[in-house]
């Protein structure tokens, strides 16, 4: 397996490019410069940009770029997903005669070629590359909108830190029953582990497949619908310096300025423009399983900044399908389904009716109650709710699973099931319908997805609303609860 990442680094992401004029005379400059063999220089180029905004976007986030240099990451890729500036040994020649006047090299690569080796840029080419002004014209290339993906089986380590003397840190393996064991797969599914951010790390998952009508229209559909992205402008305005300050890392990613010379207006406030993303469709195993999009800025960024959204410099508004996965499961068991699956009783607090969604989310996901309990554990542990909590035995997590189990018994027996993955399907069918309707529009609109909700300029929050409404009892034959 290739480990590319490590604290204070990020992969390069060879997706990242630029179309910026400056951009592409400086990378023409440095080939010169450099003596780069001319042998696919228009390749060589596309490589050099990419590795540029890279290494300039990770330094001003506060990260190392992770680099492979070694045959394992570059290999395996399916042709239909391998960007054509992929390139082992045109990447190394690149790198190596980039050092050591512009880019510092700080931690090598493993020779079993697990890991990457670890770059930052020299102040020299910080100036060279932030005097080319290249952050509005970023793009992300990808070569395919819809994504196969294989099973992702490994099994995860667990790992337990331990305080020594002298305040330092270490961690060991932990020994965890074997029918308690998480994938990668099961984290996927119970949500622990982002489904976009395995896909870009571990690209030898992606499946090769043959086209069919089906995929012809979906791709037709998102490309579609990725051009009215393009054309539209998305941004944070308003964000108060709190909300600034705390998630700022995490939004220069996506910002297209430098966020250290950002000041608020005269009210405090913050206005960031946002670069465009794209959106995929990533499928599990075939297509009958996921098929969710993924990669647009909305489903990246903490959902505490969604509300300051922006398009073209309007505000917005987010409507989302309420308990979406178990009231499908009720309308598809042609059962009533309880205006609030997760409000086990009277009263409950919001603190509980959020753990108890994610509970709800890992028993539709979850083969077992055992590796059930285990990736619960696992969500209070990343989320510091341990001293809500006597302890953390299956004992004192068991009430959870009754609780949500007992409210809803009409589809109790449906958990355990691995149902996740269908329903991810259908209420991705839902969203493309959503999407689809308002790109296609005589004066296309804009609608941003998180998978069960959507956000939209207010002046369109009534038209989502009959819209959502409408594809969803199309599927369903059933009414949703839109909030």
């Amino acid at each position: 397996m290739y480990r590319g990442k490590r604290e204070g680094s990020k992969l390069i992401d060879f997706g990242m490019s630029s179309d910026n004029a400056r951009m592409i005379e400086l990378s023409d400059a440095l080939i010169i410069e450099l003596k780069v063999e001319q042998k696919h220089i228009d390749k060589r180029r596309r490589i050099l940009i990419s590795i540029l905004e890279n290494l300039y976007s990770n330094n001003i986030c506060g990260f190392k770029t992770a680099i492979p240099l070694g045959e394992n990451f570059y290999s395996g890729i399916p042709q239909r997903y391998k960007l054509d500036n992929i390139s082992k040994d045109l990447t190394k020649d690149l790198i190596d005669k980039l050092k050591p006047r512009y880019v510092i090299e700080h931690l090598k690569g493993h020779k079993n070629e697990t890991e990457a080796t670890h770059y930052s840029p020299t102040k020299e080419l910080l100036t060279l590359i932030e005097l080319t002004d290249s952050r509005e014209n970023v793009i992300f290339r990808t070569k395919e909108v819809i994504l196969l993906r294989g099973k992702v089986n490994e099994v995860v380590k667990e790992k337990k830190k331990i305080k020594l003397k002298g305040a330092i840190v270490k961690t060991k393996g932990v020994k965890i029953p074997k029918e308690e064991k998480l994938t990668v797969e099961n984290e996927i599914e119970a949500g622990i582990e982002a489904e976009s951010k395995v896909v870009r790390t571990k690209k030898k998952c992606l499946i090769e497949y043959d086209d069919t009508p089906e995929t012809n229209s979906m791709r037709q559909d998102l490309n579609k619908y990725n051009e009215v992205r393009k054309s539209s402008n998305i941004s944070l305005k308003n964000l108060p310096e709190i909300l600034f300050k705390k998630y700022q890392k995490k939004i220069q990613e996506y910002a297209l300025e430098n966020l250290n010379l950002v000041r608020p207006d005269s009210n405090g406030l913050y206005n960031v423009n946002l670069r465009k993303t794209f959106l995929v469709r990533i499928f599990n195993v075939d297509y009958e399983h996921g098929g969710r999009f993924y990669w647009g800025v909305e489903s990246e960024i903490s959902k505490v900044l969604r509300p300051y959204l922006a398009i073209n410099g309007n505000e917005t508004v987010e409507l989302d399908y309420k308990a979406l996965h178990p009231r499908m499961l009720y309308h598809m068991s042609g059962k009533y389904a309880p205006e609030d699956p997760y409000m086990v009783r009277v009263g409950l607090e919001d603190k509980w009716r959020n753990l108890l969604k994610i509970v709800s989310l890992i028993c539709i996901n979850i083969d077992s109650e055992k590796k059930a309990l285990h990736a619960i554990r696992k969500h209070i542990k990343k989320n510091d709710l341990e001293d809500d909590f006597v302890d953390m035995t299956n004992e004192s997590l068991k009430p959870l699973i009754k609780a949500f189990e007992n409210h809803n018994k009409h589809i109790s027996h449906l958990f355990y099931k691995r149902k996740g993955m269908e329903l991810q399907n259908l209420d991705s069918k839902i969203a493309n319908d959503v999407l689809k309707y308002f790109a296609t529009k005589k004066t296309p609109v804009l609608a941003l997805c998180i998978h069960d909700s959507f956000i939209v300029e207010k002046v369109h929050k009534d038209e989502l609303f009959k819209v959502m409404r409408k594809f969803y009892r199309l599927r369903l034959r059933k009414q949703p609860i839109i909030t």
